[in-house]
């Protein structure tokens, strides 16, 4: 849906379980046992795979698919910084960034080498996702990252027969919620696909490309 608006990369930075390539059928089997992320002097850039008119790099393309990131803090730092840097990226609207949940160390990598437009955030309805996440955006304000907003995934179940909404995990308090913090939701997402499903994410696209300016 991003992509109606502009030309859109993806940057999958989870580097723990870089699950992008296989969500856009891009198979990787084979393990690879040495790989270099640094050199002295210029070195050739990366060249994004296409896929359905999207730009994609990710370390699932470096790995196999049931191969184990296997490295110190620090040299993921170095993998990360040759991801963003060492890409040649065409000319682009959006690039959307995947990280891994949680405040891992690769949303300081990504604060420290790029300029981000803003956060988009996702959370299910339950207290413990809502506590996690306000952990994320507190420490997104310190990083001075803006947060445009978050989506509510598996927030409910549409009933097939009467096509009523069902709840599947208790609701937070509002109080205790991260809307409380003042975040402001984006979309509610079901549980599985419904017949308003593109129109969901439609709307959702509109949205983060209208706070981006």
């Amino acid at each position: 849906m991003l992509r109606d608006r502009g030309a859109v990369g993806i940057l999958d930075l989870d580097l723990y379980a870089p699950d992008i390539p296989a969500m856009l059928g891009i198979a990787h089997p084979k393990w690879t046992h040495s790989w270099t992320i640094a050199r002295a002097g210029s070195a050739v850039a990366e060249t994004p795979v296409e896929r359905d008119g999207l730009h994609v790099v990710s370390t699932g393309f470096l790995l196999g698919e049931d191969q184990p990131m296997g490295l110190e803090a620090s040299t993921l730092d170095l993998l990360a910084r040759h991801l963003i840097h060492g890409v040649a990226w065409p000319a682009l609207d959006f690039l959307v960034v995947d990280l891994p949940a949680g405040t891992s160390a690769l949303q300081h990598s990504l604060a420290r080498h790029l300029t981000v437009s803003g956060a988009v955030l996702v959370l299910t309805p339950q207290r413990v996702a809502h506590l996690d996440t306000q952990k994320v955006v507190r420490l997104y304000r310190h990083l001075r990252v803006p947060v445009l907003g978050a989506v509510e995934n598996m927030a409910y179940l549409r009933c097939p027969h009467c096509g009523n909404e069902v709840e599947l995990f208790p609701t937070v308090d509002e109080a205790q919620s991260l809307w409380s913090m003042g975040i402001e939701r984006l979309a509610r997402i079901p549980f599985t696909r419904t017949d308003d499903h593109s129109s969901l994410f439609g709307a959702l696209a509109e949205r983060v490309a209208s706070k981006l300016g």
